[in-house]
């Protein structure tokens, strides 16, 4: 069966955290709050080296309408950067349905 996430959105690997109808600066559309939920890689793609925690991070994606408004989707992602000192490579997630300018 198809997650909440992957049928609405087309995003893989994410769970639904949160939906509100928000209104901000005179403009009212949906908030949805998805959280990663994927695997996370325990070495370096790069380099082989071990992978530590480095935060996470918060990407906004503009979707096409959900109940007659637009909506905006908030993707909390986690980061993890190579230990190796030459390569600091920082592994992030990467959906298939979002462009690296964050479009759909």
């Amino acid at each position: 069966m198809k997650s909440l996430s992957k049928e609405l959105f087309d995003i893989d690997n994410c769970e639904i955290d949160n939906m509100e109808d928000v209104t901000e600066k005179g403009v009212r559309y949906n908030l949805v709050t998805l959280n990663y939920t994927g695997e996370v890689p325990t070495l370096c793609p790069t380099c082989g080296a071990a992978l530590y925690k480095h935060g996470k991070r918060e990407l906004r994606i503009v979707d096409t309408q959900l109940k007659g408004l637009p909506t905006v989707l908030r993707i909390i992602i986690p980061r993890y950067r190579c230990q190796n000192e030459d390569d600091k490579h920082i592994w992030r997630p990467y959906f298939n349905s979002i462009d690296e300018k964050h479009k759909m």
